[in-house]
């Protein structure tokens, strides 16, 4: 993974994230990799590559857990600046193309109803998620 030099805007959410789910760390199991953190022994993540600079390249990772029957926790979530707002493949929207994917992978889920995303300085940010089939 990698850090963001804007990670300083949202430091806060970090550590409070760190705090309630624990640090991240790839864990070898055999010959098998896999992320979980002293608190959760397998967290699900979600990978974003890109060819847009005509070589594969890590543009996003997200890394969730269900934390709570209704609920799924964004425990990480980091973009390459490349591929921020401000970047030069800020057209791929790569944030928002993560959380519809988590909000799509989230609906087929039986029982949950919504994402928190605590990476906000301000509060956490409680994602609904609409089930396939409702109006």
């Amino acid at each position: 993974m990698f850090f963001h030099p804007q990670q300083s805007k949202v430091r806060n959410a970090i550590v409070e994230s760190i705090r309630k789910f624990g640090k991240p760390e790839i864990i070898q199991s055999g010959t098998r990799l896999r992320i979980g953190t002293d608190r959760f022994d397998h967290i699900q993540g979600l990978f974003v590559i890109s060819n847009s600079s005509g070589r594969a390249q890590l543009a996003g990772v997200g890394l969730y857990v269900r934390d709570h029957p209704g609920n799924i926790s964004i425990v990480h979530i980091a973009v390459h600046q490349d591929y921020t707002a401000s970047g030069e493949h800020a057209e791929q929207m790569v944030l928002i193309r993560m959380i519809n994917e988590l909000r799509r992978i989230a609906a087929q889920i039986k029982g949950i109803d919504k994402i928190t995303l605590l990476y906000n300085p301000k509060q956490a940010i409680s994602i609904s998620v609409k089930k396939h089939g409702a109006g």
